[in-house]
């Protein structure tokens, strides 16, 4: 069993590592070798508190997201979700999607994402204000920054959304 990031995943089963495994969708529609397997799915129908952007201030003043590479499908749904925004509010800015390399660990990143949040001083990004920045948080990365920071940050769940 192999228990690594769904990105990771993708490349090991395109690597032909893998006979299967749980990948994204984005994954299978790459290659039409793959086959579905009916009724397995990592889904939601509402708030799923593990797959968030933590924010300071509100979401409309946000310029830039840091993104965690090593889930596709939550970074594309963010991006849908953010278009979905604009259209609705008319109000809400143009916000740059950044991705974060290396991808952090599930628990060894997790106090610097707190604090690269709090001080505005993640990834290689110019600083900004703290309320213009946010950051795609997923996995059990989100659940203990959520559970750590409940006071501190702002949660918008993609589950939820």
């Amino acid at each position: 069993m192999d228990f690594d990031h769904p990105s990771a995943l993708c490349n090991k089963l395109a690597a032909g590592e893998l006979d299967l495994a749980l990948v994204s969708s984005f994954e299978f529609l790459r290659n039409p070798t793959y086959r579905i397997v009916d009724d397995i799915s990592i889904s939601s129908a509402g708030q799923v508190y593990s797959v968030i952007v933590a924010h300071s201030g509100e979401i409309s003043e946000i310029d830039e997201i840091e993104i965690d590479p090593a889930s596709e499908t939550s970074g594309n749904l963010l991006r849908c979700l953010l278009a979905e925004l604009r259209l609705k509010a008319r109000v809400i800015r143009n916000i740059e999607l950044q991705s974060v390399h290396p991808a952090p660990k599930a628990f060894g990143a997790e106090s610097q994402t707190a604090e690269s949040i709090a001080t505005g001083a993640t990834g290689n990004m110019p600083m900004f204000r703290t309320s213009q920045r946010a950051r795609l948080l997923i996995g059990d990365q989100a659940i203990l920054f959520r559970q750590r920071h409940a006071g501190e940050f702002h949660f918008w769940d993609l589950g939820e959304q």
